[in-house]
C-alpha cells in the first residue's frame, strides 16, 4: 500500500520535499474534490504526537492531526487534507486520478504492509530546483547564526536608546519603551522581525520561501 504525503522534517532530511516546493499547483475544483476524497479516508493507525505545519504558517496544529488513513490502497497523513485545503499542493497522478474518480482499478481493501517507496521516488522528481539551492545554503549556515545577530541588535537598541519609564503602547505589552519612544525593542524591531530572529534555521527557510506562495483566503 504505497503511503504518501510525508514532508521534509530537518534540513538534513533529504527523501521528502518541502510542501512549499509543489504548493499552489492544484486548481480550486480540483482541490473540492480531493478534500472530500481525503475525507472519506478510515482510520489506518493513531499516533500520539500532533503534526505541525511546514508552512509555519503558525497553522494550528489540531488541523494536522495525528493519525494515518486509507481508501484500502493509499495511505496517507490526515494533516494531508489541509496541505491539499489551504496549500494546494499537487499529489503523485496515480492518487489524483483515484480522488478524481477516473475510472482507475485498484485492487482496494486487501491487506499489504504501507510503501512509502512510491512517495520517495516521487518527492525526488518533483524538487524545486530554487529551494534545493536555499537548503543546501541553509545546512552551511552556523545554527545560532540569527539568533545572535538579533541579540546584537538589540543589545546595541538599548545602548543607543536606553530604556523609559513608560510602557510600551503596543496592545499587550507590559515591556518598558525605549527612551524617546513609544515602543519597546520588540516592537521597535516589529512583530515579524523579531519572530523571525527567534526560528531556526530550518524554520526560516521553509517561512521565506513560503511568503510568496498564494494561500486560500
Amino acid at each position: 500500500m504505497p503511503t504518501i504525503g510525508y514532508w521534509i522534517k530537518s534540513l538534513d532530511d533529504d527523501q521528502f520535499l518541502a510542501p512549499q516546493e509543489v504548493a499552489g499547483k492544484l486548481t480550486p475544483d480540483i482541490v473540492e474534490q480531493v478534500v472530500a476524497y481525503l475525507r472519506q479516508g478510515k482510520l489506518y493507525t493513531q499516533d500520539r504526537g500532533l503534526s505541525w505545519c511546514r508552512f509555519m504558517h503558525r497553522c494550528a496544529e489540531a488541523f494536522m492531526g495525528s493519525s494515518e488513513l486509507t481508501d484500502g490502497y493509499w495511505i496517507w497523513p490526515e494533516g494531508l487534507v489541509h496541505y491539499v485545503e489551504v496549500h494546494r499542493v499537487a499529489l503523485p497522478e496515480e492518487f489524483l486520478a483515484d480522488a478524481l474518480n477516473k475510472l482507475v482499478t485498484r485492487n482496494k481493501s486487501i491487506e499489504l504492509d504501507p510503501d512509502i517507496g512510491f512517495w520517495i521516488n516521487w518527492c525526488s522528481q518533483n524538487q524545486d530546483p530554487v529551494f534545493r539551492k536555499q537548503l543546501i545554503a541553509a545546512r552551511q549556515t552556523p545554527r545560532q547564526e540569527a539568533q545572535d545577530t538579533l541579540i546584537a541588535e538589540i543589545n546595541a537598541l538599548q545602548l543607543k536608546y536606553g530604556f523609559s519609564e513608560q510602557l510600551c503602547l503596543s496592545e499587550g505589552c507590559r515591556e518598558r519603551a525605549l527612551q524617546n519612544q513609544v515602543v519597546c525593542v520588540k516592537h521597535f524591531l516589529g512583530d515579524e522581525r523579531w519572530e523571525r530572529g527567534w526560528r531556526s534555521v530550518f524554520d526560516s527557510l521553509l517561512y521565506d520561501f513560503g511568503q510568496e506562495i498564494p494561500q486560500k483566503t
